[in-house]
């Protein structure tokens, strides 16, 4: 189909900086930024955590966060007074 089509300022900006990167002209440019746009998204991603939790919520009093924060300041402490 052959149209014509007004393009504000920053749509312009778009395609020709997407036409700089990928080398491509302005009607494929245009093209491909359309369909990506309109196309139905047909999956979603999922992101799984690596860790189930940044430190654990239960468990030793040890392992809690204001106790090894405590113990980091502490040996911070030692070694600046021991040097």
């Amino acid at each position: 189909m052959r149209t014509t089509v007004t393009l504000d300022p920053e749509s312009e900006r778009l395609i020709r900086d997407s036409m700089r990167q990928t080398g491509r002209g302005f009607k494929e440019t245009l093209n491909a930024a359309v369909q990506m746009a309109l196309r139905p998204r047909t999956s979603m991603v999922t992101v799984e955590p690596i860790f189930p939790a940044p430190f654990p919520l239960e468990g030793e009093p040890e392992a809690r966060p204001a106790t090894v924060a405590d113990r980091w300041e502490d040996d911070g402490t030692l070694s600046e007074v021991l040097l």
